[in-house]
């Protein structure tokens, strides 16, 4: 997709500054570097998304299966755009779990019905399976990184064995492609309303 094209959340959204990439190795590691670099406080919510990403991670040492056909996003912002006061992560995960989840479910009453839940702290269940990942971070008392990964589309690479019976994509139960724009905008009101 056209990185021009999202560039028009900063228009539909409260988004100052959109970064895309069809590759990158960890969205959440370049909106850390780009937070490292910037000499001036941000002044809203930046993000970074991506096709695809090489070295997803989540908490832990867990790993984050990236293929195309996902959604990986990077929220680089102040706790204040979220509403938060500093060591509220926990709050936040699962603000976000809940903003994906409400988007998901807003997409299923318009096509199909489907089970979606939050599962403590940090994962959005659909249908009993994982479907997306939140990975939170604090570079600065003042900042937060909202990393996000959902299986929005199904990939077109087998799934591997050891996550096969864990892992769902939104467009495989749908039968449909979903496009990552609108979704995203529409996450985005969620998560800074």
């Amino acid at each position: 997709m056209n990185p021009q094209t999202w560039t028009r959340l900063t228009r539909q959204t409260p988004l100052v500054k959109v970064f895309h990439y069809d590759e990158i190795t960890s969205t959440s590691d370049r909106a850390r570097a780009y937070l490292r670099r910037k000499r001036t406080p941000l002044t809203g919510p930046v993000l970074f998304a991506a096709d695809r990403q090489t070295a997803g991670r989540g908490r832990g040492d867990h790993l984050w299966w990236s293929p195309d056909g996902g959604l990986f996003l990077s929220y680089a912002a102040r706790r204040s755009d979220f509403g938060l006061d500093a060591g509220e992560s926990v709050e936040l995960s699962l603000a976000a779990a809940g903003a994906v989840a409400r988007t998901l479910r807003r997409r299923a009453e318009k096509e199909k019905a489907f089970s979606v839940r939050v599962k403590h702290p940090n994962d959005v269940m659909l249908n009993g399976r994982k479907v997306c990942g939140i990975l939170i971070e604090s570079p600065a008392a003042e900042t937060v990184i909202v990393g996000i990964g959902i299986n929005l589309n199904k990939p077109p690479v087998p799934v591997p064995e050891e996550i096969r019976n864990r892992y769902i994509s939104v467009g495989e139960v749908l039968g449909t492609f979903l496009d990552p724009l609108p979704f995203t905008a529409e996450l985005t009101e969620r998560l800074f309303s």
